[in-house]
């Protein structure tokens, strides 16, 4: 049984005793027993209502501590930068022109110019682009329709382009069609940093410090 029982059995059992003492006339053992029932009842009251009380009020007060969020490592953050991709999805149609500067992926249609000067661009088997393309490396395994200037130019065997092409390196594999005109860039060349050394040509000698000379020695002879 818990205490509270106990309290309040011990409250019932001290009024009945203070009712039978006065009944039986003795006052001052009721009267004991009556402010020992008042105490036990006083005791009950503190422990079950106003303890309680005042610690909801406190646990109320406390504020809640919120644990601070894990701070991203600059590196992991770094390297997912690094390796974001332009992916244009296959349920997706762009119009419009895109300048990217790290690889772009379409699997979807894109009516525009796409350029990547130093970066990759690979139209999918799904994609097809409607424009000019500009990069540093093609890889065709849809459609492409325009012109195109790319270091190396690789169709695969869905690849399809109807238009101009410029290249250094070209390859295509079987089933990769080509309609159009091609134009080879040449080689970039390498600047040559040797510097070629030039001779000293000797002084030549000058006609008229000579003949300077020669009017002093005339000037120093005596006139005959």
């Amino acid at each position: 049984m818990e205490r509270k029982y106990y309290l309040l059995n011990l409250t019932c059992l001290l009024w009945l005793l203070a009712l039978l003492a006065w009944c039986l006339g003795a006052h001052t053992a009721a009267r004991s027993a009556g402010l020992l029932a008042v105490a036990a009842l006083i005791i009950q009251l503190v422990q079950g209502w106003i303890i309680p009380m005042f610690k909801k009020q406190k646990s109320s007060e406390v504020p809640a501590m919120h644990t601070p969020p894990a701070p991203v490592s600059e590196a992991a953050a770094s390297g997912a930068e690094k390796h974001t991709n332009t992916v244009i999805a296959s349920d997706v149609h762009v119009e419009g022109n895109i300048v990217s500067s790290t690889p772009v992926y379409i699997h979807g249609s894109l009516h525009g110019n796409i350029t990547a000067p130093e970066g990759l661009i690979k139209v999918m088997r799904t994609g097809s682009v409607e424009g000019n393309v500009i990069c540093r490396e093609l890889i065709i395994d849809g459609t492409i329709q325009g012109q195109c200037l790319a270091d190396t130019v690789e169709i695969y065997e869905n690849g399809r382009i109807n238009g101009t092409l410029a290249y250094r390196q070209l390859a295509i594999k079987k089933g990769g069609q080509f309609t159009g005109q091609a134009d080879v860039q040449p080689p970039v060349q390498t600047k040559n940093n040797v510097v070629g050394l030039k001779t000293d040509a000797p002084p030549e000698k000058s006609d008229k410090s000579t003949a300077g000379l020669n009017e002093q020695k005339k000037s120093q002879h005596p006139a005959g």
